[in-house]
């Protein structure tokens, strides 16, 4: 899929969309959503795009896995 069609697809111009695409602005969750749900991307897919977005934006995400405390 072009970035054209993308941008088509989820009711976006191709210049927020190319923008977007190479890092000039800033994809917001819902940006993320959208595309997910465009290219019909698995659970798994989702959760490494946004991913992707939340460390372009500057986030450390990769802390580990969490395992909270058993209560007593």
């Amino acid at each position: 899929m072009s970035q054209s069609d993308l941008a088509q697809a989820v009711g976006k111009s191709p210049a927020y969309t190319n923008q977007t695409m190479t890092g000039r602005k800033h994809a917001s969750p819902e940006w993320v959503n959208l595309v997910a749900e465009t290219l019909n991307l698995s659970s798994k897919e989702r959760v490494v795009l946004h991913r992707a977005a939340a460390k372009d934006q500057g986030y450390e995400i990769d802390l580990g896995v969490y395992r909270p405390k058993k209560r007593r």
